[in-house]
């Protein structure tokens, strides 16, 4: 991490991070409320996901563009043969 972790919270309840990134997973990754973002994501976010933009806007455009399904993700498949 370049500049080491800021504002962390050792002692921060476990229980309460937990239903924090719960109520994220419901609210903006099930449900698709991306306004919600805000609650939960820092304007300043840095993602490191290459087709995801930099800071909470690039998180909320990457969420909502449309998936490939799994199977299709990978182009170097290979294909079993049968001998």
């Amino acid at each position: 991490m370049f500049g080491g972790a800021r504002n962390v919270d050792a002692s921060a309840d476990g229980d309460a991070s937990n239903a924090l990134v719960l109520e994220y997973t419901k609210q903006v990754r099930q449900k698709g409320e991306l306004e919600r973002l805000d609650r939960f994501v820092a304007e300043g976010l840095i993602e490191h996901v290459a087709r995801i933009g930099a800071g909470r806007a690039g998180l909320a455009a990457g969420l909502s563009a449309p998936r490939r399904p799994a199977h299709t993700r990978c182009s170097s498949r290979s294909s079993a043969k049968e001998i």
